[in-house]
């Protein structure tokens, strides 16, 4: 009878709708015989659609209280498993007396992430068309193949890194260098997956976490899109910083709680000052999700740090086309100024503090001297091409950071493509945590809590 039933399901669910590509069986792994069967006997009947069936199978995760499914044995919630979980890093957090210094509900958010993060070690490390025994005990504990034992590692890690910070050598190439030119840090990319997008992080680095007021710069693609794949950032938080959207290739339509609906094309400059606070979202404009059409996105998501006296300053919006923004060439490198001031020419972009960005573009080899036009710290992202510095050939892909500021000299190679950047440092520490820039972490915690009350609109 439950085959009976199986076979007719199988053939209406094609017939009621029409198009359907396959269809796919979420069932646990005991019944991996009867849809081999199943599948078998519509082939048999002669059913056009019965290789467009599947059967997706998964494993049990037995307890030593029961199964955690419905069918059969003792039925398990979810939720209830996550509290033992947790309950269990708390027993162990505070029989070894771990915890002191922190507040309760950072105690929680503890006890929380080792009991799940347990929870997920276990479930992931198994084959999911196996059945697998969980026993909540053995997965907790601090040593062997465990969540904790790996998250507790990771923790000393962190904390050997902040404390040796100056002993232990960096993931980067010190370029030895007698001329006084350029003396750079090479930063090399680090890559980053945010989903639909693979992004290139430059700065932070660890021995270098500001280029004058700059704090954050991502490489963004390039990235195919298209076909069902669209770039989606949802609704996320910032305060004390102007982020800076700049393409090379594609478009996205920028959205936030001000009001603003801007699409930003290459060339073009998107200015959003988060000051006080505010919400936004980045996602492909509609009509080209209509489209559907094949297409890349490539470019460069910046945060510039607010001056201290505008960190409280409410937000703010500004665009400014590519026309807008001076544009020049000279002995066959083409100039273009991004925001700040450079070379004698102002950005009308609307920046709160001495800093410059400039996107270079070179049609032969030819040397580059920033004497005189420009101040600050100075950092050149290498998007393509090359550049050489002190006898060493930097290939794309790197970040170099000047140690002599105002001043440096590269030599770029034919078809090179650059920004240039910096400015003056800031004379105060800056804090990153998650979304947000401050000069004090009380800034950021009001922000967190903020964003966690839903107490910052939305889009």
């Amino acid at each position: 009878v439950y085959m009976t039933q199986d076979i007719g399901t199988a053939i209406l669910r094609f017939e009621d709708n029409p198009g359907l590509q396959f269809q796919v069986y979420t069932v646990g792994n005991e019944q991996e015989y009867h849809f081999k069967v199943l599948f078998m006997i519509l082939e048999k009947l002669g059913f056009e659609n019965a290789k467009l069936n599947y059967h997706l199978s998964y494993g049990m995760v037995e307890l030593p209280e029961g199964k955690m499914k419905s069918r059969e044995g003792t039925v398990v919630d979810a939720d209830d498993l996550l509290a033992e979980m947790a309950q269990a890093a708390e027993d162990i957090a505070k029989e070894q007396g771990k915890m002191s210094g922190l507040t309760p509900d950072e105690q929680m958010a503890t006890y929380k992430m080792v009991g799940y993060g347990a929870l997920k070690y276990f479930l992931l490390k198994v084959d999911p068309k196996k059945s697998m025994m969980f026993d909540p005990k053995e997965s907790i504990d601090f040593l062997g193949n465990t969540g904790p034992f790996i998250q507790f590692n990771y923790v000393r890690t962190l904390a050997l890194l902040r404390k040796f910070d100056d002993v232990i050598e960096p993931n980067f190439e010190l370029v030895a260098c007698t001329t006084t030119e350029v003396n750079p840090l090479i930063i090399e990319e680090r890559a980053r997956d945010i989903g639909d997008f693979l992004v290139g992080r430059l700065l932070p680095f660890r021995k270098k976490r500001m280029i004058g007021p700059f704090i954050f710069i991502d490489h963004m693609g390039p990235s195919t899109l298209g076909n069902g794949v669209f770039m989606d950032i949802g609704n996320h938080p910032h305060i004390g910083l102007s982020t800076l959207t700049y393409l090379f290739e594609g478009e996205i339509e920028h959205r936030d709680s001000l009001g603003t609906v801007q699409r930003i094309t290459p060339g073009d400059v998107n200015w959003m000052n988060a000051g006080s606070g505010v919400v936004h979202t980045e996602r492909t404009p509609e009509d080209i999700r209509r489209s559907n059409h094949i297409h890349t996105v490539h470019g460069f998501q910046i945060w510039v740090a607010n001056a201290l006296e505008k960190e409280g300053d409410p937000a703010f919006f500004h665009h400014s086309p590519k026309t807008a923004l001076p544009s020049w060439e000279e002995d066959h490198v083409s100039y273009r100024l991004i925001a700040g001031k450079a070379f004698g020419e102002t950005s009308p972009v609307p920046v709160d503090s001495e800093c410059f960005m400039m996107e270079i573009k070179s049609r032969k080899a030819k040397r580059i001297s920033t004497k005189g036009k420009l101040n600050g710290e100075i950092g050149w992202c290498l998007v393509k091409g090359s550049v050489k510095a002190c006898g060493e050939e930097i290939s794309a892909g790197n970040l170099l950071y000047s140690k002599q500021a105002d001043h440096c000299e590269i030599e770029i190679s034919e078809g090179a493509h650059l920004l240039l950047f910096g400015g003056k440092a800031f004379e105060d520490e800056r804090k990153i945590d998650w979304n947000f820039v401050a000069s004090n972490e009380a800034l950021t915690r009001n922000a967190k809590e903020r964003w966690k009350n839903r107490e910052m609109p939305l889009v």
